[in-house]
């Protein structure tokens, strides 16, 4: 047990590493020891198709909530996306729908999501993104904590303990979870032990990270931060 049974935000239960015999998309709310709960989505490729939404698009405004853009979309779950400032225009790498919206910003974050011509998720570091590029449809900057099981933290360890959205990689398995009251180092070690991702990177924290699924599971339970408005989502669809 060591670090893990002294990680604030660690789950009761660690065993849902994604199997090869996994159908769709999974979400599921666990409540963690400190009576917070966490969000977990798990999706192996194959099984879902994603895309990057920005409220603009949907509904003419800058902001919305997850909620609102998965009743918008129908899709079976959405999270925040990541790196926008208080007028909600890109502060770090940003291209939507094969558009460059904000060029890369040293020191923001060194790793890119992007979503490829399949409608599949990676992470790659900036320094790789050139090798990779004719396959991306959207990309967007975030902070890479792990990539290819070697840890990179670029940043103060001791990050604030706040709510975190992260994403990971488990061979063909997406992991995504929102944590609450966790940093980077930390949230790090858990998908690498609890989930076994090889690759872990973290979108936007505090109250900007949020996910809202079909069935009405949410990462915001009774007693939390109301959850803020924001200008980019990831949206997973089931196959």
């Amino acid at each position: 047990m060591g670090f893990l049974a002294s990680l604030e935000g660690v789950l009761l239960s660690c065993t849902n590493n994604c199997h090869p015999n996994s159908k769709g998309i999974i979400t599921q709310s666990k409540k963690w020891n400190n009576k917070n709960h966490a969000f977990i989505t798990q999706a192996l490729e194959g099984t879902y198709f994603a895309e990057f939404v920005l409220a603009k698009d949907l509904f003419g405004k800058e902001r919305a909530t997850t909620k609102e853009v998965l009743e918008r979309t129908n899709a079976k779950v959405c999270f925040n996306g990541s790196f926008f400032e208080k007028d909600s225009s890109p502060s770090g790498f940003y291209v939507h729908k094969g558009t460059l919206l904000h060029e890369y910003v040293s020191g923001k974050g060194d790793g890119i999501l992007y979503l490829n011509r399949k409608n599949t998720l990676s992470v790659v570091p900036f320094s790789e993104f050139s090798k990779i590029k004719s396959e991306v449809v959207s990309a967007l900057q975030l902070n890479l904590l792990r990539y290819k099981s070697v840890p990179n933290y670029p940043f103060l360890p001791d990050s604030p303990c706040l709510p975190r959205n992260f994403i990971g990689f488990f061979e063909e398995c997406l992991v995504n979870v929102i944590f609450k009251n966790t940093n980077f180092t930390k949230g790090d070690i858990y998908m690498k032990e609890s989930h076994s991702c090889f690759t872990v990177a973290a979108l936007d924290g505090g109250p900007s990270a949020s996910a809202f699924d079909s069935s009405g599971k949410s990462s915001f339970k009774e007693g939390d931060v109301s959850e803020v408005p924001v200008p980019n989502f990831i949206v997973l669809y089931e196959r």
